[in-house]
């Protein structure tokens, strides 16, 4: 079986596990004890898929291979997304969660790099899962992959907001290519597509600390699309439609 039939399984065993469960209380958080566990486990100290040849997270490292851009991209959207949900009187606590968490399985087990195992975000949707977290939470981490939720109709806003922010955070985080005329345009003229939401929310957070080469390890899409990848999830988030999963 693909990875993406995988995936498309796993969304439908949520989404019928998730249907079936009370709905989630709106003060509902993740125990701090399995955010520690997830980030503890998933990154772990000294892992690295560095490609640029310099130690990770060192200064000069400018790929997306180390855990200290990983935490740093996890912290930034976790900040962006508690940011929307008190804009739009939401759960603050379990959206900021979310944000920190949800690509921290994608060392451990990269989606876009050969292997015979689960890959991101699968482990992580799996390990919320078994500490009982609800189904529709494990939802929004799992639809927030590229290759399942973008440009299409997402299960919750928590699920939206995530995968608008996840997607941003990279925006924010890409240096200035000064040295390559065409890749500098395609990022500014990224910036420009931005609708004021996401502008809004990129200034009111601190900037990310890692900013990596998008010649080395940007995905394209962030670049080439933000208005399907940013905007338009954005969008869903605040359009006042009726979600299949409310929070």
């Amino acid at each position: 079986m693909s990875l993406i039939d995988d995936a498309f399984e796993l969304v439908d065993d949520l989404t019928k596990q998730a249907a079936g469960e009370p709905r989630v209380p709106v003060d509902f958080a993740i125990p701090e004890a399995v955010i520690d566990d997830i980030q503890n486990g998933f990154l772990a100290s000294g892992l690295s898929r560095c490609e640029c040849g310099l130690p990770p997270g060192s200064d000069g490292c400018t790929c997306r291979g180390s855990v200290a851009y990983w935490k740093d991209h996890g912290r930034l959207a976790a900040d962006l997304m508690m940011n929307f949900a008190a804009r739009e009187g939401l759960p603050a606590k379990l959206y900021g969660q979310l944000g920190l968490i949800h690509d921290a399985d994608y060392l451990k087990h990269p989606h876009d790099k050969p292997s015979d195992k689960l890959k991101h975000p699968l482990p992580l949707t799996l390990k919320l899962r078994s500490c009982g977290i609800p189904a529709s939470v494990c939802l929004a981490i799992l639809e927030h992959a590229g290759y399942i939720g973008q440009g299409k109709n997402f299960s919750s806003r928590l699920s939206a907001a995530l995968s608008a922010c996840d997607d941003l955070a990279t925006l924010m985080a890409i240096l200035p290519q000064a040295d390559d005329t065409k890749l500098e345009r395609l990022r500014l003229d990224a910036w420009r597509q931005l609708a004021v939401l996401p502008r809004t929310l990129a200034s009111a957070v601190n900037p990310p600390k890692i900013m990596i080469d998008s010649k080395m390890s940007c995905p394209t899409r962030v670049l080439s699309k933000p208005d399907l990848y940013i905007n338009g999830p954005f969008e869903q988030a605040t359009s006042g439609i009726v979600f299949e999963f409310s929070f």
